[in-house]
Formats: C-alpha cells, sequence, structure tokens
C-alpha cells in the first residue's frame, strides 16, 4: 500500500506551464501535457527532465507503458521513448480529438470523437481493430475480465472484446453526453452518468444496482476499501457501498465540480473549481486537512506515491509533502 499524506500538506514543488493535463507518475519522471506539446519533469526536484513539442493542444493525460509514452492530440496517437521524448511511431485516427489510451499486454485502445474505438499494437504502431460505438466518444476506455469498456455521448456503455473489437454487449444508460471514464473492480464496471452511478456486470452487460445522486455526477468514479467513489457537480464527493449500491457518506468540499479522486492509504484525496484541495477518511468521510491551492482543480486526477501527492491545474503541476 502506497503511503498517503494524513496532515497538512506543504509544496515541494512546481512547475509552471500553460494547459497542464492531469499528470503521470512512472519511473522517477512525471509526465503532463500541455497547449504545446508534453513535458517530462523529474518526480523529486520539478525540474525539466525534456519537452516533445506539438502544434496541437494535448487535452488528455499522457499514459505510460513499457518505456513509451503515449499522447493523444488531435486525430493522433502519438508514441513517444520516455528518457529522450523521441517520437517511435504516429497512429493516424480518425477526425478528432485522441483520449488516453489503457494497455493491455501489448495493445493500446484509445477512443476517439469520430464514434471509434480502436486498439493499436504498441510496438509497431499498427491497427489490430477498431469498433464503432452510436455516438461520438469523449472519454477514455477501461480494460478487464477480457474485455474494453467505453461509454458514447448517447449515454450507451459498450463491451467489447479484447481480441477481436467484436462486440459483446451494449447497454443504455439514462442520459447523454457522457465525458466520464469507468472504473474496472472485480467484475464490476462502474459507470457515473448524469445522476446516476451504474454497477455492471463485466460479462453480461446487466445491471448489478443503480445509485441515484442528488446532483449530476461530474467525476470518473475511483474504486477502493469496499466503496466507490465519485464526484458531483455541485459539492459532494459520495461513497457507495460496492456491494449493494447504498451511500456510505458523502462529504460537502463547499465548491462545486469535483474532481476524479484517487484513493491512498485509508484516505481519499479529490479537488474541485473552487482550487480546494481535500483528504478525507475513505471509511466514515471524516475531512483529514484541506489545502487551498488557489486554482481550478476540478479536471485534475491526483497520483499519491510513496507520501507524494501529484496534481495540476490549468497553469501548473505540483507536488504535495507532509507538512512540518
Amino acid at each position: 500500500m502506497t503511503k498517503g499524506i494524513h496532515q497538512a500538506p506543504q509544496m515541494m514543488w512546481k512547475f509552471k506551464a500553460e494547459g497542464m493535463t492531469p499528470p503521470v507518475l512512472s519511473e522517477s519522471v512525471v509526465y503532463c501535457g500541455g497547449t504545446d506539446g508534453i513535458y517530462a519533469i523529474d518526480y523529486k526536484t520539478g525540474t525539466l527532465k525534456w519537452k516533445w513539442k506539438l502544434d496541437f493542444s494535448v487535452n488528455a493525460s499522457p499514459a505510460v507503458c513499457n518505456g513509451t509514452v503515449y499522447v493523444g492530440s488531435l486525430n493522433v496517437l502519438h508514441a513517444l521513448d520516455s528518457r529522450t521524448g523521441e517520437e517511435k511511431w504516429a497512429f493516424q485516427a480518425g477526425n478528432g480529438d485522441v483520449s488516453s489510451p489503457c494497455f493491455d499486454q501489448n495493445t493500446a485502445f484509445f477512443c476517439c470523437d469520430d464514434g471509434f474505438l480502436y486498439a493499436v499494437d504498441c510496438k509497431k504502431g499498427k491497427a489490430k481493430w477498431r469498433y464503432e460505438a452510436k455516438a461520438p466518444i469523449v472519454s477514455s476506455p477501461a480494460v478487464g475480465n477480457g474485455m474494453v469498456y467505453v461509454v458514447d455521448t448517447e449515454g450507451y456503455l459498450h463491451g467489447v472484446d479484447i481480441r477481436t473489437g467484436k462486440g459483446i454487449w451494449c447497454l443504455q444508460t439514462g442520459a447523454q453526453w457522457t465525458r466520464t471514464t469507468p472504473a474496472v473492480a472485480d467484475g464490476v464496471v462502474y459507470l457515473a452518468n448524469h445522476d446516476e452511478l451504474y454497477a455492471v456486470d463485466c460479462r453480461t452487460g446487466e445491471v448489478k444496482w443503480l445509485f441515484d445522486s442528488t446532483e449530476e455526477l461530474f467525476s470518473s468514479p475511483a474504486v477502493a476499501d469496499g466503496m466507490v467513489y465519485v464526484g458531483g457537480a455541485e459539492e459532494y464527493l459520495y461513497a457507495v457501498d460496492v456491494d449493494n449500491g447504498q451511500l456510505v457518506w458523502k462529504h460537502n468540499s463547499h465548491g462545486w465540480r469535483i474532481s476524479p479522486p484517487a484513493v491512498a492509504d485509508g484516505t481519499v484525496y479529490f479537488g474541485n473549481y473552487g482550487g480546494r484541495f481535500y483528504a478525507v477518511d475513505s471509511k466514515t468521510g471524516e475531512e483529514k486537512w484541506m489545502m487551498d491551492c488557489g486554482e481550478d482543480l476540478s479536471e485534475t486526477d491526483p497520483v499519491v506515491v510513496d507520501g507524494v501527492i501529484y496534481l495540476s491545474d490549468y497553469w501548473s503541476v505540483y507536488a504535495l509533502k507532509d507538512g512540518e
């Protein structure tokens, strides 16, 4: 279990650049996208190791797998050497923004605004298959139990065979323009859509339970400690029992648009649009500490590793450590 931060933190370092995506940490390097490319930043000092320039903004977080950084931009998925930033290959997708990929063995899976889910060979950059959804896709896919899961903007959740790209099942949920990414754990795929949180059987696509919140759900869900954690668009972070979909607790963040939560060492970490960053007890929802960072944190996706939290706002990426 990775160590969390249980008391009010202090700034360890701050790296400034425009349009920063949520950070990703791999092999002692923090990777972030920005308005003009990808930044590789030393995880201890916050100094720049390399930068790969791009003519378009990077709107989705980079992803790292086996020494390669994968970057989605307009129409293209790029593969970069994680040590040097040199481009290995570029895959031309359809017309639109390309999502962050996820991986299974030697395959990268990603989505595009063109309404397709793509499977691409990680070494060669060649397409293995593509699957057409019922509408554009503006979120990332998730993998588990031999399937790839993706939700389109008409609210359809698709379960796709990971080897063949064949659609196995398709579930129509109750809302349109879904922007959240599914989470997969223990044979169940969880999806936040409008004001409902779905728990769906990975194999069959059958709904196991449905949680109805009192507000629109804004963040992608996270699953840990027997709970599903999900942030609302108005002010609450919700903790829902994985077995029955019952609300266990909710925390008022006193600000709208809750970020995707991260869970580590019995603590849930999340931010909101007002710039507040919270740590709350994962079992009770009791607040441990709050830090006012001053900028919109609703789009951050915190990373917690060895007692350090990495997060971002539009103007910077930074690291927090235990306060002294």
